[in-house]
């Protein structure tokens, strides 16, 4: 599967935000994606951090 080019990826969010969509709004779902494909490929080519990693570094919750 062949990754969609920059200008496939805008044309697809563009048709996913409703008529009263602002800048800010298409601005925020361009960067939520980038991010989100961006970890992606972290992940892909072992560079990210594994999610039993990273819990361990909160504090387990307690019961009141």
């Amino acid at each position: 599967m062949q990754t969609p080019t920059v200008k496939e990826t805008l044309h697809t969010v563009a048709n996913q935000l409703p008529d009263s969509a602002t800048w800010n709004d298409a601005l925020y779902k361009l960067h939520v994606r980038r991010s989100i494909e961006e970890g992606i490929k972290e992940l892909d080519t072992k560079q990210g951090v594994a999610h039993q990693q990273v819990m361990q570094n909160f504090p387990k919750p307690t019961a009141n």
